[in-house]
């Protein structure tokens, strides 16, 4: 399997449109009907992009040349020079359509962990042992961190009391 500079630029590119596509739409339509809230964009970011590589693995595999050939380069006295140093023996050997039922098992197989270790995480932050946050404490990070103070004259003095002023006031 080959992919050339200009492959690589182009599938980067699409999986990199794809992802904010998906985090401009799908996004909140998973929030609004399964009640997913991906806050940091990890789903969008590596489980979209993830898969999309994943598959463009499988189908690269899938067209490879069988013959093992892929010109010269091989073959080469470079080639030749170098196994003399360092001989790597090839493995057993699979055809094209062997290696992509084998890259898409295991694309599946990631896949299936990566839902279950989620859903188990989700689970176990349920546990009564693990303290709900209240709204309030929702997105602020006051509670968990110490913040350092913006000094008078800087220019996040004004946000910083403006942000203290909305927490104050009762809603």
């Amino acid at each position: 399997m080959m992919i050339e500079a200009y492959g690589a630029l182009l599938l980067g590119a699409t999986v990199s449109a794809t992802c904010i596509l998906t985090r401009r739409w799908l996004a909140p339509v998973l929030r609004r009907r399964a009640g997913v809230e991906d806050t940091a964009g990890v789903g969008v970011s590596h489980g979209v992009a993830g898969v999309m590589g994943g598959l463009a693995g499988v189908v690269m595999a899938a067209v490879a040349s069988d013959t093992g050939s892929y010109g010269y380069r091989r073959n080469s006295e470079a080639h030749l020079e170098v196994m003399s140093y360092l001989p790597v023996l090839e493995g057993p050997g699979r055809t094209a359509s062997q290696q992509a039922a084998y890259q898409l098992a295991a694309l599946l197989a990631l896949i299936l962990i990566a839902l279950l270790g989620g859903a188990l995480t989700g689970l176990a932050l349920r546990l009564p042992v693990c303290e709900r946050l209240t709204q309030d404490d929702l997105y602020n990070d006051a509670s968990y961190w110490q913040l350092p103070q913006p000094s008078p004259g800087s220019c996040h003095a004004h946000t910083h009391a403006s942000t203290h002023a909305q927490k104050l006031t009762p809603s």
